[in-house]
């Protein structure tokens, strides 16, 4: 007498995982705009991260082309400063001008001194978030520094 041989329900097997692969689909559309709805315009986070970097614990826009080399940072209580030196090639009044913009766009209140080499000062949150952009220009290069203060809401910790 021999046992007969279950046959493997294909059809079935497709149908779970194909299941399965919907499912997480569906999980992972609606995590994604959960938690992206939490961010809201003018907040520290930008939807791009390529073209910003983390400075202190500030957001600052990314000048293409530039080198930046010695970051720094210094967390105190609630107030957290940072800065970061960059060179590039191009002519400081244009680096400025991006800085200015940028900064204007990512809902900081700017003012800017000097047009060949200044500074780019930009405040935002009441003064609590601040960024200064100095730019120098130098006999082969322009050089800069970006200096960030961030103070934090005591309740949001």
């Amino acid at each position: 007498m021999s046992v007969p041989k279950k046959t493997l329900n294909v059809w079935g097997l497709v149908a779970i995982t194909y299941g399965l692969v919907l499912a997480t689909s569906v999980l992972a559309v609606a995590s994604y705009f959960y938690f992206r709805s939490e961010v809201k315009p003018g907040d520290d986070a930008d939807g791009n991260q390529m073209r910003r970097m983390m400075v202190g614990a500030v957001w600052v826009p990314v000048y293409t082309g530039a080198t930046y080399v010695e970051p720094g940072m210094v967390e105190q209580k609630e107030i957290t400063t940072g800065w970061v030196k960059f060179r590039t090639k191009d002519p400081a009044g244009a680096v400025l001008g991006f800085y200015q913009g940028s900064l204007k766009e990512g809902g900081f209140v700017t003012v800017t001194q000097g047009n060949a080499g200044g500074t780019v000062q930009a405040v935002r949150r009441g003064g609590k978030t601040n960024v200064t952009v100095s730019v120098t220009t130098g006999p082969e290069n322009t050089t800069g520094e970006i200096r960030t203060l961030h103070r934090a809401d005591p309740a949001r910790k």
